[in-house]
């Protein structure tokens, strides 16, 4: 009778055991799926603020009106923009930011601002921020032909994830 006890207490501290590991691996495959959901959102993100840089960037080269007149001193521009997938379903944003104010001599320059957000289910799951300096020289430095260069991205910087609040 003793012998089939202490089996018993064997079979279930052995049950007991794997029942344990198998919690832990799933755990851990939980785990690695969320890593693996975010770093793909936050890739998401950041694709999402490119096209926002590239938006704005396209519409300073065909637009002339672009950034649209304001107050008179005003050199800050912004404006968003959703992104849908082919159902219409909302998959993500971005949030342009256009300053201007560095666009007289002596600098030359336009500053872009794009905040990127990938959105699943209505939720924010990653934001990235990317910032770049476009060329606004009419002529060419030192010159007086026309800027092959202009509106081209002259700085480029990846500022990395923001958080979601």
């Amino acid at each position: 009778m003793r012998a089939r006890g202490s089996v018993l207490v064997m079979v279930l501290l052995v049950a007991t055991i794997f029942f344990l590991m198998g919690g832990a691996m799933l755990v851990g495959n939980s785990s690695s799926y969320r890593a693996a959901v975010l770093h793909a959102a936050s890739t998401q993100a950041r694709q999402f603020a490119l096209s926002g840089l590239e938006d704005a960037r396209v519409k300073l080269m065909k637009d002339q009106h672009f950034p649209p007149p304001g107050a008179v001193d005003q050199t800050v521009f912004g404006y968003a923009e959703n992104v849908n997938d082919s159902d219409g379903k909302l998959v993500g944003r971005y949030e342009v930011r256009v300053d201007i104010s560095r666009r007289p001599a002596p600098f030359q320059v336009i500053i872009l601002e794009s905040v990127g957000s990938a959105i699943v289910d209505g939720e924010v799951l990653a934001r990235r921020r990317l910032t770049a300096e476009l060329d606004a020289a009419l002529t060419e430095r030192g010159g007086s032909d026309p800027n092959p260069w202009l509106f081209e991205i002259v700085q480029f910087q990846d500022h990395g994830s923001l958080s979601r609040d």
